[in-house]
């Protein structure tokens, strides 16, 4: 499991590298990919059962993933 960084206890470095890393992602279409998917299945039930959590962790380490690519290490 990936431990992340309190926002607040990032550096001004550390800031600028996420800022650019998102702006990147939004950038390229694909942060607008993933709100669609997200849409599409809200109403699905989704969020009232037991895959919420493991469902938005998904999306959340593709998001992670898609940064990295922009932001490698």
């Amino acid at each position: 499991m990936t431990l992340r960084k309190n926002f607040v206890f990032l550096t001004a470095s550390e800031r600028t590298r996420l800022a650019s890393a998102l702006n990147a992602v939004n950038a390229s279409g694909f942060l607008a990919g993933l709100a669609s998917q997200h849409s599409a299945n809200f109403n699905s039930g989704i969020h009232w059962g037991s895959a919420f959590l493991p469902w938005h962790r998904w999306f959340l380490r593709v998001l992670e993933q898609q940064m990295q690519v922009h932001q490698p290490g």
